[in-house]
């Protein structure tokens, strides 16, 4: 690996396998009494924030802020 600044990968090993840490997730989730999470859950979440918000939501998000406003 060609590292474009080798300083800060130390020892860099390669990337964490999502769905182990899905796994991961819903299992801390279920040990803290969240006993609904399972790994679907998880990955649906993981998946929303990778979505980009359309003005609806961004209005939305603002007015929520602003005066309160609920779902």
């Amino acid at each position: 690996m060609n590292a474009v600044w080798p300083e800060c990968l130390h020892d860099f090993s390669g990337f964490t396998d999502v769905v182990a840490v899905h796994c991961d997730i819903a299992s801390i989730s279920q040990e803290a009494s969240f006993q609904e999470v399972d790994e679907d859950n998880v990955a649906e979440v993981l998946e929303s924030h990778s979505k980009e918000l359309s003005t609806e939501d961004l209005l939305l998000l603002e007015q929520q802020q602003i005066g309160g406003v609920s779902r």
